[in-house]
């Protein structure tokens, strides 16, 4: 008994640990990406988004080295994904590999995009509904068909009007509803995507997660160069003047959100590696007043301290607040799969 109290205690410590790592890397890299996009005589959201997607390559190569080399315990990945709760083999994690190649791209591109818009807030605050699509997708009986509960029903509420108040006074013109629409179709799929790989990788090791995301790189490295030299030959985007200071320190920050998204995942859950993003709002917008002198209002305090109501809420679930969905018989397979991904501690 007190082992799993330990064990319990030890999985929040670094459960929160990953949430902060995700806030402080996702506000870096979406900071020094507008930066980057206010260029003079630079416009290449794609082309961005193609060195940073590729850098994803070195993950595994890395993981791999510090393991055999480093911590001396010699890695095989292919039996290694057979002990995987899900006996995943290499074939099916390069299957899996495309489409959240899929889904990753259409994300970023238009969370970068949006940045040349409107400004990094809005960005940020827009795209921390994502929770609120986590939780939506992850109810529906055909991905986590996870109970509903009260508490999180709450802590989405709380945490998605926080970023409404945050935000209240911008006063947004024709470009930045295209941002902000940009951002919202961003948040849709970096939901979808968090909640398939938790539905199709959940409670993965750590080799298994820095495969799929080295692949993932393979698969930009691959195949978006050609959409690259098209989009500048055509004169829709520049890579002209690159800013590559601004664009290696996004790398290295993005890599770090990357593996901590993808990780946090399958070590909690995809809602709860979410509240990175929101706690970012705060953080971001006080960036912003330091850096880009943007001025606070009354309801922006409001929102942030919504936000961390959210957090609380969700990091503290009430457990007799759950009401099971009226969904159809399920087989013992398929419920016990269920039971596998879901984590009922976040």
């Amino acid at each position: 008994m007190t082992e799993n109290i330990d064990e319990r205690k030890k999985k929040a410590f670094f459960s929160t640990l990953i949430v902060l790592g995700i806030c402080i890397s996702w506000v870096g890299t979406t900071q020094f990406a507008k930066s980057s996009a206010i260029s003079k005589g630079f416009s290449g959201a794609t082309f961005m988004l193609y060195i940073s997607a590729s850098s994803n390559m070195i993950l595994f190569p890395t993981f791999w080295f510090v393991k055999s080399y480093v911590l001396k315990h010699p890695h095989n990945i292919i039996s290694e994904l057979s002990k995987e709760p899900k006996d995943l083999t290499f074939t099916s994690i390069v299957a899996y590999a495309g489409i959240f190649f899929v889904l990753y791209f259409i994300a970023n591109y238009l969370h970068l995009k949006a940045l040349w818009f409107t400004s990094a807030s809005v960005v940020n605050a827009v795209f921390s509904a994502t929770p609120a699509f986590v939780y939506v997708f992850g109810c529906m009986p055909c991905f986590l068909n996870n109970p509903i509960e009260i508490t999180k029903v709450i802590a989405v509420t709380f945490a998605v009007g926080g970023t409404l108040c945050f935000y209240a006074n911008a006063q947004l013109g024709y470009e930045s509803v295209i941002g902000v629409i940009m951002s919202i179709g961003s948040s849709l799929c970096a939901a979808l995507y968090k909640v398939l790989l938790q539905t199709r990788l959940g409670n993965s090791s750590v080799s298994t997660v820095t495969l799929l995301l080295s692949l993932v790189g393979v698969y930009h490295f691959s195949l978006i160069w050609i959409l690259v030299l098209i989009l500048d030959y055509t004169n829709i985007e520049s890579i002209s003047n690159p800013p590559w200071l601004l664009i290696f320190i996004s790398i290295l920050l993005g890599l770090t959100y990357n593996f901590l998204v993808n990780f946090g995942v399958c070590y909690t859950s995809a809602l709860f590696v979410s509240l990175g993003t929101l706690l970012g709002i705060p953080l971001g917008g006080l960036v912003d007043h330091l850096f880009r002198d943007v001025e606070f209002h009354f309801l922006q305090i409001v929102g942030a301290i919504c936000i961390a109501i959210g957090f609380i809420l969700i990091l503290f679930p009430l457990k007799f607040s759950q009401i099971n969905p009226i969904t159809p018989p399920l087989s013992s397979s398929r419920l016990l799969a269920i039971e596998t991904i879901s984590d009922p501690e976040t």
